[in-house]
């Protein structure tokens, strides 16, 4: 006998599981990108001050955040080029 709830719950599970690995492809894009930004500032002279400023920034907006937002999640809600003009602004 098939219980009609139990088709709802995979149902949800599915669409969930799909969410997650949708998120693992999005932080997987972001490493990208980082690395990308990184190797470029890293050919700057203010390469070091720059990475410096970014982490602040993170630092400094985590206690906004809800509790269980990363600096990851941040970057990927601000978006890696936003961070970067704006950091790029300050200096």
């Amino acid at each position: 006998m098939k219980l009609p709830h139990l088709s709802g719950l995979h149902r949800q599970r599915s669409a969930l599981l799909e969410r997650i690995e949708q998120r693992r492809e999005q932080i997987h894009d972001l490493g990208q990108d980082c690395r990308r930004h990184g190797r470029a500032w890293a050919r700057t002279p203010t390469a070091l001050t720059q990475a410096f400023l970014a982490g602040f920034l993170l630092d400094q907006a985590r206690p906004l955040l809800p509790h269980e937002t990363s600096p990851l999640k941040l970057a990927v809600v601000l978006g890696v080029r936003r961070l970067e003009t704006l950091v790029r602004g300050v200096l």
